[in-house]
């Protein structure tokens, strides 16, 4: 279970495990030209005054580029699991998690 956010050079890269176990949102700035963040959980973008944009797919890649966003599905045949634990435990009650809030 993995949900990465890999900061480079040349771009911001988020990576989700081919289970979605692990949660990670994509969110915009309100800005020209459309600026991308991304978060674990909804709620960490509320902080920064970001909109939900969508949740990163299981075995999806975004890469994020001042040209924009590019999704890559790396994994071709994704089987959704998910882990209780993020729900109760790690996550905050004040975020979403597949469209429910965690409340």
């Amino acid at each position: 279970a993995f949900s990465l956010t890999i900061g480079t050079p040349a771009g911001l890269m988020g990576v989700r495990d081919p289970h979605g176990i692990r949660p990670l949102v994509i969110g915009t700035l309100d800005t020209n030209p459309t600026r991308y963040v991304l978060a674990s959980e909804t709620c960490g973008l509320d902080i920064i005054g970001a909109e939900f944009l969508r949740e990163v797919k299981p075995g999806e890649i975004v890469w994020i580029t001042e040209d924009g966003l590019q999704s890559i599905e790396w994994q071709s045949q994704p089987s959704r699991k998910l882990c209780v634990f993020e729900m109760i435990y790690f996550a905050r009650p004040d975020s979403q998690m597949e469209g429910e809030s965690l409340y």
